[in-house]
């Protein structure tokens, strides 16, 4: 995020609480209460608030193996395999099979 203003870039608030996140600009700019100060003064100069969030880069589900199995469509496991199943549309092993 970037800020700037002749009356104080950010400047005024009630509080200001940085999560996760970081003041990178100008060097030397503290906040104090509301405000970005800058050498004792509210800050007029460009202010950068950068993201010190690493985030998640690329998330997955992996089926753990007591989780596979056969289910029907409501969720439920079937006990037996799909030899003894009636015909219909089934997940097995996280995948819908289509039993004819």
């Amino acid at each position: 995020m970037k800020a700037k203003g002749t009356e104080g870039s950010i400047a005024g608030l009630y509080e200001i609480t940085l999560n996760n996140c970081e003041l990178t600009a100008p060097s030397g700019a503290t906040i104090k209460g509301g405000s970005v100060m800058l050498n004792g003064s509210v800050c007029t100069e460009q202010v950068v608030i950068t993201s010190t969030a690493s985030g998640i880069a690329r998330a997955t589900a992996d089926v753990p193996a007591k989780k596979q199995g056969t289910y029907n469509l409501q969720g439920v496991r079937m006990a037996d395999g799909m030899g003894r199943l009636p015909a219909g549309v089934y997940v097995v092993g996280g995948k819908k099979v289509v039993k004819k």
